[in-house]
């Protein structure tokens, strides 16, 4: 563990990361929760290390990534060979990580390690038929619904060991159940048994204050929320924060005066029309908009040294930008918002729209295989 997470930047309260690792060694079941940036993905692939660094038959170790959609399959695989190589640069020869990245397979979709089948609800690998998994992990386990759950709990062996992955604060999963909610409604009081807290000093050498102990439940005991976000702090942060706390009159003045350089900024729009001059325009401080990846699609790719740099130009000024809608219908919501920017980036001679394709268009997919 000390080599896996050397003494770092210098910080309040214990390495959470480094304590859900020692944790997670002391059951079968963990979760890893904690916001965006807060690092569940880092933290998984070295709980990946220390897993394999220990098991006394690592050349047998089965290990398997899912997720609930493809997408996110797919880029927990690469999250977590992206840790797997900063780490070895770190290491050095102290634990050859490339024969453990030779035993993490592809990521699959949670329909796919099951072995869903079009004819029926029942899956393939079920109590009867179990998977052949030493060590499960599953990122974005906020949209796991009730039924998938308990599918995946009955078809784990006796002897495996499953870590979840994901932020509690985030949407439940479309069809019953926000499980990851209801599994850590505790998590940021902690509730820390004192046998709990001494696990974590002794194996990790951390020390969690008791404002985190108390007389949690069995699950609790399994389950570390991360608490420091790498990926945003200020305003943004403290925002997300506010919200989810319930914490209106300090959300507003979050929202208060914008200026020049304010991250967060607070329009008292009548219409969506707003949001259309945003998405064509920015606005000071932010100038990121559609039009630019607009313009680079028509600056073509002798303006970018080459085809594949100019596309890689596109597709990142796209990503600069974007519009999210609480709802999907109406002026508010993504379809109209769509129409009505697609609408004025014509006007503005930024596209040329000939039928319901066109060049420049972005597109979503919207099913998975």
């Amino acid at each position: 563990l000390d080599l896996l997470f050397p003494p770092g930047e210098s910080q309040t309260g214990p390495d959470w990361q480094k304590v859900a690792c020692g944790i997670a060694l002391r059951g079968k079941l963990s979760i890893i929760t904690g916001g965006p940036g807060t690092g569940k993905t880092y933290t998984a692939a070295r709980l990946l290390a220390l897993l394999f660094a220990i098991d006394p038959a690592r050349e047998r170790l089965r290990i398997a990534l899912a997720a609930p959609t493809g997408k996110a399959a797919a880029r927990l695989k690469q999250s977590i060979e992206g840790a797997l190589g900063e780490l070895q640069e770190k290491l050095g020869g102290a634990l050859d990580l490339a024969e453990l990245a030779s035993h993490i397979p592809a990521a699959r979709t949670l329909h796919s390690l099951l072995g869903a089948r079009p004819d029926t609800r029942q899956f393939r690998f079920s109590a009867a038929h179990p998977l052949d998994v030493d060590v499960l992990i599953v990122d974005e386990a906020s949209m796991v619904h009730l039924e998938m759950m308990a599918a995946l709990l009955e078809a784990l062996p006796r002897d495996a060991r499953v870590i979840f992955l994901g932020d509690k604060d985030q949407l439940a999963s479309v069809e019953a159940g926000a499980v990851l909610g209801d599994l850590c409604n505790q998590a940021e009081k902690g509730l820390y048994s004192a046998n709990t807290l001494a696990w974590v000093k002794d194996v990790t050498g951390q020390t969690i204050a008791q404002t985190f102990a108390g007389q949690g439940s069995p699950l609790a005991q399994q389950t570390v929320m991360l608490r420091i976000s790498r990926r945003f702090g200020g305003p943004i942060g403290q925002l997300a924060l506010a919200v989810n706390a319930g914490q209106a009159a300090l959300a507003n003045s979050l929202l208060g005066r914008p200026t020049a350089r304010s991250e967060v900024v607070r329009i008292d729009a009548v219409s969506a029309e707003a949001a259309v001059c945003l998405a064509l325009n920015g606005r000071p401080g932010a100038p990121q908009s559609f039009s630019r990846y607009l313009d680079l699609l028509k600056a073509g790719p002798a303006a970018a040294s080459g085809h594949e740099v100019w596309a890689k130009a596109i597709l990142q000024a796209y990503d600069d930008f974007r519009l999210l809608c609480a709802v999907r219908e109406g002026e508010w919501g993504a379809a109209g918002q769509n129409q009505f920017v697609e609408r004025a980036l014509v006007a503005q001679g930024k596209l040329r729209k000939v039928g319901q394709w066109y060049e420049g268009r972005p597109v979503m997919v919207t099913r998975n295989d």
